[in-house]
């Protein structure tokens, strides 16, 4: 029987530079696709699979993220966390943030620039492993992507962009995972020791997944491929989405 998750953490700091001048005036989860915004769209998913608690890291422009969401979603249990060096930190300094709300819980990590149908986020819920990567195996790798390598039953080796690739590729990470209550503690224990190398601050959370596959720590892939989702890093990212979501 898989564990209820209640805990979603979203990471939305971002200046979202090469998405201008869209993003002079509003944060880039605040960008419109179809009839609503990115991060309304992930927030009506979510709530609807059960979601009842949301932490959400801001960054630039964060007031125009908050006073969205209280205004859209007012019943929804909210945690507002500011990153204040969202201009010279990355995603691993703004998951570790949150450690005080969801180290030791069951949480769901959600890329605040990230479109996803809800079918994705089921198949993530459902999966019957605590720690779970949604990952596309069907979409074809860029110097951009995210990598997954492992074994051919799911379990990941490596996580990176550019990989050394020891094992099968399973595809591109999406920006969607879960993480069991014993494993998240120790996420952020890892997580804490990234950031305090040379450079750390500005390491992306993948830098602590690896660090807890080099600690044998069982994390699966769930393979999406087939399914509509979208990264929005720039505007051809954007025109994809267009298309994808139009409703």
């Amino acid at each position: 029987m898989t564990e209820r998750v209640r805990y979603a953490v979203i990471l939305a700091a971002g200046r979202g530079e090469r998405l201008r001048p869209l993003t002079v005036s509003r944060p880039k989860s605040l960008v419109v696709v179809g009839y609503q915004t990115i991060l309304g769209r992930t927030l009506k998913t979510i709530t609807e699979q059960g979601v009842s608690k949301v932490i959400l890291v801001t960054g630039y422009r964060g007031n125009l993220i908050k006073k969205y969401v209280k205004e859209k979603f007012p019943h929804l249990q909210l945690v507002f966390l500011r990153n204040s060096k969202y201009s010279r930190t990355n995603t691993l300094y703004s998951l570790w943030l949150t450690r005080a709300q969801v180290a030791g819980k069951a949480f769901l990590l959600i890329d605040g620039d990230l479109l996803f149908e809800p079918r994705i986020l089921k198949a993530v819920l459902k999966s019957k492993s605590s720690n779970v990567l949604a990952c596309d195996g069907g979409r074809r790798l860029d110097e951009e992507a995210v990598c997954v390598t492992g074994e051919p039953d799911g379990r990941i080796r490596q996580i990176g962009k550019q990989l050394v690739r020891k094992d099968a590729v399973h595809g591109e990470s999406i920006g969607l995972a879960k993480f069991g209550p014993r494993s998240s503690r120790l996420l952020f224990q890892l997580g804490r020791g990234v950031l305090r190398r040379p450079g750390g601050m500005t390491a992306y959370y993948e830098a602590a997944f690896q660090e807890m596959l080099n600690r044998g720590i069982l994390l699966r892939r769930v393979d999406i491929r087939g399914r509509r989702w979208a990264e929005i890093d720039n505007h051809q990212d954007l025109r994809r989405a267009r298309v994808l979501f139009k409703t």
